[in-house]
C-alpha cells in the first residue's frame, strides 16, 4: 500500500507493521475527523493514523541515524506498538474460500493465511494442506517449514481456526456430500 499524506507522513520510507484491509475504514474515519459514528457492523480493524503519523517519522530518523541503510534492514525495523498504535506481531488474516477470476490463482483462490510476527501459516483448501514459512528468513515463501517445526506448526493452525471460527468465516464443501472441509486445527495429527 502506497500512503501519500502531505505534511502528515514523512516522505520515502517503508513501514512494515503489518496492516490489513479491515484498518481502512476506522482509518479514513480517523482521517476524516468522524471520531462519533454508527456501524451497523462491528468494526474489525483498527485505524493506521499513528502508524503513518508517527512511524513514519520513527523510520525517518532511523534512516537519518543510519539505523536503516539497506532493504534487508528496513524488512527487519521494528515499530513499537507505543509509537505506533499497531502491534508489530498481531496477527494478519488473509481469507479466500472462492475462486476471483475464470482461471485458477494458485496463491489467491481457495486459501486461508495467517501472519503473526515472524510466522506465516497458508491453509490450501482444495489440497487440504498446511504450509508454515518463516517470512523474515523467506519472504518469497519458497521453503515451507511445517514437518521441521510441528509444535509452530499446530500453534499456528489453532491460531488460524479461532480467527476464522471468531468470524464464522464460510469454507468450501465438498460437492458430493455438503460437508465442509475440516478446519486447519483438523489437519494436524
Amino acid at each position: 500500500m502506497v500512503v501519500y499524506w502531505k505534511g502528515k507522513i514523512s516522505a520515502g520510507v517503508r513501514l512494515n507493521t503489518p496492516v490489513m484491509a479491515h484498518d481502512l475504514y476506522p482509518t479514513i474515519l480517523e482521517m476524516a475527523g468522524i471520531d462519533s459514528y454508527k456501524s451497523v457492523q462491528k468494526i474489525d480493524g483498527q485505524s493506521i493514523v499513528r502508524l503513518l503519523t508517527e512511524g513514519s517519522k520513527c523510520v525517518a530518523k532511523a534512516v537519518k541515524e543510519g539505523k536503516i541503510t539497506n532493504q534487508k534492514q528496513a524488512n527487519a525495523f521494528v515499530i513499537d506498538k507505543e509509537i505506533s498504535g499497531i502491534d508489530p506481531q498481531r496477527e494478519v488474516l488473509s481469507h479466500y474460500p472462492h475462486q476471483w477470476k475464470p482461471y485458477q490463482l494458485h496463491d489467491i483462490d481457495y486459501l486461508s493465511s495467517l501472519r503473526k510476527g515472524d510466522w506465516k501459516i497458508v491453509y490450501r483448501h482444495r489440497e487440504q494442506t498446511l504450509e508454515l514459512y518463516n517470512i523474515t528468513e523467506d519472504i518469497t515463501e519458497r521453503k515451507d517449514l511445517s514437518a521441521q517445526y510441528p509444535d509452530k506448526l499446530a500453534e499456528m493452525a489453532d491460531a488460524l481456526t479461532a480467527q476464522l471460527e471468531g468470524y464464522d468465516a464460510l469454507l468450501p464443501t465438498f460437492r458430493a456430500t455438503g460437508e465442509r472441509i475440516p478446519m486447519p486445527n483438523q489437519l494436524i495429527k
